[in-house]
């Protein structure tokens, strides 16, 4: 505990449906198997975690298997994801059948630009069904 009674968190592990690992480095660990993740909602989830300085300035990293990952009308499934946090920016690489590579992109959005490497990306006509997923293209970081 810090002085006035506050909790400090220097490291956590957070295995989803997997065993825990055993490292006791400093930062956040997310590892394991998740059946489906949605982008908006995960979205959603970070911004109210980051109005109450939940995680602070601790690392963050993530290796997950997604079973199905649903983002701007595009379903990818079977997906590897890994990547960390910084005191900067978020960085990852994703693997599947249809797309492969990198990206980074600042954790402040206007303070940097978002970097995109791929080395393959093919995209599925949506299909049109209720409401699409809007993006503010003025919300989006600079490329």
């Amino acid at each position: 505990m810090e002085g006035g009674g506050r909790a400090r968190l220097a490291w956590g592990d957070v295995p989803l449906g997997g065993a825990p690992l055993d490292d006791a480095s400093a930062g956040i660990r997310f590892h394991g198997k998740v059946a489906r993740l949605a982008t908006a909602e995960w979205r959603s989830l970070v911004s109210h975690a980051a109005s109450l300085g939940a995680g602070g300035e601790l690392p963050l990293r993530f290796a997950v298997d997604i079973a199905q990952l649903d983002t701007m009308g595009q379903r990818f499934e079977a997906l590897k994801l890994s990547g960390a946090r910084d005191t900067s920016q978020w960085s990852a690489q994703i693997e599947n059948t249809r797309v492969a590579g990198q990206f980074s992109l600042p954790r402040k959005p206007g303070d940097g630009p978002v970097a995109l490497t791929l080395a393959r990306l093919w995209l599925d006509r949506p299909a049109p069904k209720g409401q699409p997923e809007t993006i503010d293209p003025r919300a989006l970081p600079a490329l």
